[in-house]
């Protein structure tokens, strides 16, 4: 697998997260608008929470994973549902940052290591690191879609 390319687009994923995000107010983040599942706030949150478990638990490093963080940005939670206050914005955006500094730096020369725990999402079947990391990005690429369509949504 080509790292540098595989690391390249991680981190093209992510800076253009952060850049979609950068104008983004509180009072924006938690709206949901008519026909949208959840806010750009669990957006955020989701993208983060799952990257520490789709790619550095997987791959048996170690996570860094807030409190709180699975119950409010977990597969099956919503923002209706929370019972304390969520992170603000500035608090996602800098671990977002920081993980994008992390996923650069801990999975450079482990490409083709093998997880500890391979990863089934429907009939695939995802072993190596470099297919996770390439995962977690298609994956996020989808939440940077929602976050745009939510974000015209919220400002018309």
């Amino acid at each position: 697998m080509n790292e540098k390319h595989t690391l390249q687009q991680l981190d093209i994923t992510r800076s253009s997260l952060l850049k979609e995000v950068e104008d983004i107010e509180e009072k924006e983040a938690d709206q949901i608008q008519d026909g949208f599942p959840n806010s750009i706030r669990w957006q955020l949150g989701h993208v983060y929470l799952s990257t520490e478990f789709l790619v550095f638990k997987k791959a048996g490093e170690s996570t860094n994973i807030p409190e709180n963080y699975g119950s409010f940005f977990g597969g099956g939670t919503h923002p209706n549902q929370w019972e304390a206050t969520p992170p603000e914005l500035s608090e996602l955006k800098e671990l977002l940052k920081d993980q994008k500094k992390r996923l650069l730096s801990t999975f450079e020369g482990k490409m083709d290591n093998a997880l500890e725990e391979s990863f089934q999402p429907g009939p695939f079947n995802i072993e190596s690191v470099g297919a996770m990391l390439l995962f977690s990005a298609t994956h996020e690429s989808e939440h940077i879609g929602w976050i745009k369509s939510m974000k015209r949504a919220v400002r018309s």
